[in-house]
């Protein structure tokens, strides 16, 4: 006959340690087989600071202990610098669930005899593992999450900005898409700085605004401005259409002074400008040349001043 020889793995670990973590400290338990007498065990119970080089002679003294597995309890955040320090030393460390190491009921509870129990079931595979995700993936989540985080209290301030404009009547949020793309903040810029005419502020707009400066200039052509005189100017020999480009033109050119040049003001021309700027001598020919075409002779006589 032959004899066979069979190695069971029932999970059992001889040499564990277990970690009750609290924020400050930890309550560590040690239990290692006796080194004489077969069946029996050693434990040894020791709080730990959480600070690193408290955590990082833990980490020494374990591995001297030929320790094979550690076991902690997640508990908030304050798991990680045990963790991730043991886990550096070479380490072979387990998470568990709270959930799953509950202790037994009528069992006195503290921080000892949690620890104890905690290094009981691991040392006999009563518990598994729960999933920490490696280094760099741990990484990539923190930036991730910080990102998240970030965003989110980015929107929360936007939202407290348009809250004030709309309590201060400004309806800025539904005239643009984005209240602090390019337009929206230099018209914000310009009311921090003391600009309360709306059609200067307006006369900001750029970027993706500028899509809708035939509305701005058919706006601008009704109003009692040198803009809406340059529309009535040119809307009787150019046409309507015409006469929209050449003011959004004009809208166009004083954003970009304005823009390119911070301490720059817009002034009011007033809607007698061209009047007020005309060339009597040049108006004088070109109505003479019209008079001509249509086959009369002129004759001009000064007037007396």
């Amino acid at each position: 006959m032959e004899e066979l020889r069979e190695d069971q793995d029932d999970g059992t670990v001889a040499r564990v340690a277990a970690i009750d973590i609290a924020k400050a400290s930890g309550m560590v338990c040690l239990r290692v087989p006796h080194d004489t007498i077969e069946g029996r065990r050693i434990q040894q119970v020791w709080n730990v600071a959480s600070t690193t080089n408290a955590i990082l002679e833990l980490g020494d003294r374990l591995i001297c202990q030929g320790v094979e597995r550690v076991v902690m309890e997640a508990t908030g955040n304050y798991w990680r610098p045990f963790f991730y320090l043991l886990e550096a030393r070479g380490l072979d460390c387990w998470l568990v669930n709270a959930r799953d190491v509950k202790n037994v009921p009528g069992r006195p509870k503290t921080d000892k005899l949690d620890a104890v129990w905690l290094a009981k079931l691991g040392e006999r595979g009563m518990v598994r593992a729960s999933f920490v995700p490696p280094k760099p993936v741990r990484h990539l989540r923190d930036f991730t999450r910080t990102r998240t985080v970030f965003v989110q209290e980015r929107t929360r301030h936007k939202h407290r900005v348009d809250k004030a404009l709309q309590d201060a009547q400004i309806k800025l949020s539904g005239a643009v898409s984005d209240l602090f793309g390019l337009s929206a903040r230099a018209m914000m810029n310009a009311m921090v700085a003391g600009e309360r005419n709306p059609r200067t502020l307006a006369e900001l707009a750029q970027g993706s605004l500028v899509k809708k400066k035939t509305a701005l200039a058919g706006a601008a052509a009704r109003t009692d401005t040198f803009l809406g005189a340059r529309y009535r100017r040119i809307v009787k020999r150019r046409g309507h259409a015409k006469a929209l480009v050449a003011v959004a033109r004009s809208i166009l050119v004083i954003a970009w002074h304005l823009i390119n040049a911070p301490d720059a003001s817009y002034q009011e021309l007033g809607t007698d400008w061209h009047r007020r700027h005309l060339d009597p001598a040049r108006k004088t020919r070109d109505l003479v040349r019209q008079l001509q075409a249509l086959g009369h002779q002129v004759a001009l006589t000064p007037t007396s001043a």
